[in-house]
């Protein structure tokens, strides 16, 4: 996907953002732990600053970097809003430049790493982050672990959320859809967002999000090639290591 239509698709549904997309349990004080050990870190997809504000808080320098305008616009108003200075940099993970700064720890929370669509845009990703990082810096990354069910049988149309406004009686309900391209190892993810009133519908909006999931030992070997050491790999925000029961993928990565 180009950088316009992603950046553009964000854009779209930046208000929403914060309602649709909370994150892991857990994730935030995972990150911010994390980030408490450095002198320095740089966000990857920091959206709203869902993450960015939470460990600009705890007194780290952080940058938040994210491709859409408008969710950057978002975030600094919440920083302003708690007094907090946070640098932001709209830029694409998988062609951004940074001169003259180097970092301790880069971190791309949630499913931001997945956005890389194919195992070129993958490698372009982690080299630039690579080119960034100090000697022995680290890179923290958490995806989700691939269900074959879903692989196989997709994941049909149903609600993830229900907004009511008591002032003015309207209903937002938020559902999604998941389409698995077992091919390419990409997943069409639709989102559509219904407002209703009085049992009447008076809008619905739909956006698409598209990310290519990643399997535990291709996600290995793919760290591996591009200069980095497997620090840990975590299956849980408790730190509690990967194991076959686990869900999601928690990388902690270390420069070479």
């Amino acid at each position: 996907m180009s950088e316009k239509i992603l950046e553009s698709e964000y854009d779209r549904f930046a208000a929403l953002y914060d309602e649709i997309f909370r994150g892991q349990p857990g994730d935030i004080e995972f990150y911010v732990s994390e980030a408490k050990k450095v002198g320095s870190v740089l966000e990857i997809g920091c959206g709203t600053g869902r993450i960015t504000i939470p460990i600009a808080r705890a007194g780290v320098s952080i940058v938040g970097m994210d491709i859409s305008r408008q969710m950057l616009e978002i975030a600094n108003k919440k920083a302003l809003a708690e007094g907090l200075s946070i640098p932001w940099i709209q830029a694409d993970m998988r062609n951004f430049i940074i001169k003259r700064k180097k970092f301790d720890l880069v971190i791309i929370p949630y499913r931001t790493f997945l956005h890389a669509l194919t195992v070129e845009e993958q490698k372009a990703t982690l080299a630039n982050i690579h080119r960034i990082l100090k000697k022995g810096g680290r890179l923290i990354i958490n995806f989700f672990v691939p269900d074959y069910d879903y692989i196989v049988k997709g994941m049909p149309k149903k609600q993830i959320e229900r907004k009511v406004d008591r002032k003015s009686g309207i209903v937002t309900k938020t559902y999604e859809d998941v389409v698995f391209d077992r091919y390419s190892q990409v997943n069409k993810t639709n989102i559509y967002v219904e407002r209703w009133k009085n049992g009447k519908k008076l809008s619905e909006k739909k956006y698409r999000l598209y990310l290519r999931y990643i399997f535990r030992y291709e996600a290995q070997h793919l760290f591996e090639l591009c200069g980095y050491r497997i620090a840990a790999l975590y299956g849980d925000f408790d730190r509690t290591a990967f194991g076959r029961k686990s869900e999601e993928m928690i990388w902690v990565l270390e420069k070479r």
